[in-house]
């Protein structure tokens, strides 16, 4: 089963999204993610925006973590906060080579 790379580009004011996305995205994620293979997440500032990016155990993981319900209301209230933006636009990519170094 191939691992599943999701990037989410968004575009405005980085630190309005980064804390909306830490009060009411980040919330749901953290309580459905370790029965969902999420390896490892980020979130970069851009001068435009910010970059997500998660790598999935799989796809199905992936798809299983954002079908929670609580997950998807918290997506529902991102897009009410953010109307400018709307729910997040993902692009997912299967994973070909995955390295992990070891960490100091």
């Amino acid at each position: 089963m191939a691992r599943r790379l999701t990037i989410i580009e968004l575009q405005g004011d980085p630190d309005l999204l980064l804390a909306t996305k830490r009060r009411l995205v980040d919330p749901a994620f953290r309580a459905v993610v370790s029965r969902h293979g999420l390896i490892s997440h980020l979130a970069a500032r851009r001068v435009d925006g910010l970059t997500v990016v998660n790598l999935w155990e799989s796809a199905s993981d992936m798809e299983a973590a954002y079908a929670e319900p609580t997950v998807r209301q918290a997506l529902l209230d991102w897009a009410e906060a953010m109307p400018e933006i709307g729910l997040p636009k993902m692009q997912h990519y299967e994973v070909t080579d995955y390295i992990a170094f070891a960490s100091e």
